[in-house]
């Protein structure tokens, strides 16, 4: 007789029922939204820390490695303002990348070889994230 009462208690007709329900799938779509936008962060933050990768690569090559990056982690105060300054490098696909003639010479030869700028983008974005392995290669 109890399980009887029971089963007619827990209808799916029972407004109670239908709440739990729509509050549960509620809970799932907006787990599902945030695990997607998590994805969508993590993907954006890859490519970004890859465009610094390529970045740090053509100023240590265009400079003849005088100019040279230090692998490091900003740490940002949040109570602080800061400011970020864009800077746009770009060349020709035709062209070829290495050091500037004006920093090499007898006494400072070129310690990077040329190579062609499509190449050089092919290469650079073809490989895992990982440091200056480039440069290295």
């Amino acid at each position: 007789m109890i399980s009887f009462i029971w089963m007619q208690a827990v209808s799916l007709k029972e407004p109670w029922v239908c709440a739990e329900k729509a509050r549960i799938e509620a809970e799932l779509k907006a787990a599902e939204v945030a695990s997607r936008r998590k994805a969508e962060a993590d993907l954006k933050l890859q490519r970004e820390r890859q465009r610094e990768a390529a970045r740090i690569a053509l100023q240590k090559i265009v400079s003849n490695g005088v100019y040279r990056s230090i692998e490091h982690r900003a740490i940002v105060n949040s109570n602080k303002e800061r400011l970020s300054v864009a800077t746009f490098y770009s060349s020709n696909l035709d062209s070829e990348l290495g050091p500037a003639h004006s920093l090499t010479g007898p006494n400072n030869p070129p310690i990077f070889r040329k190579v062609p700028v499509d190449k050089y983008f092919k290469d650079f974005f073809a490989r895992k994230l990982d440091g200056k392995s480039y440069l290295i290669s």
